[in-house]
């Protein structure tokens, strides 16, 4: 117990004597990366929205590629069926 109570006494001392120091960075430099941080977060958001939009347009011309090929298919089905058709009608008129 009377460890743990000097770690935490030494853990709060540093971090008042850190809090009194500072970190060693001039305020200009922080504002600087501070500013530089915002700018990367900005189009970060911007790309993320770009992002987004694409992947919407490709699920959208997937779900088209989607629909065209079961119309395609379906319109082959149509085709074989009445090639089908007219092979049996023309066997039957000769």
């Amino acid at each position: 117990m009377k460890a743990l109570q000097q770690a935490l006494t030494l853990l709060l001392v540093k971090i008042a004597i850190f809090g009194l120091v500072g970190c060693g960075i001039n305020k200009d430099e922080h504002e600087k990366v501070v500013s530089q941080l915002e700018q990367a977060n900005a189009q970060l958001a911007k790309v993320s929205a770009e992002l987004e939009q694409a992947n919407a347009q490709i699920a959208k011309m997937e779900r088209s590629q989607t629909d065209d090929v079961a119309g395609l298919k379906i319109a082959l089905r149509k085709h074989k069926r009445a090639r089908k058709l007219l092979r049996a009608s023309l066997a039957s008129s000769q």
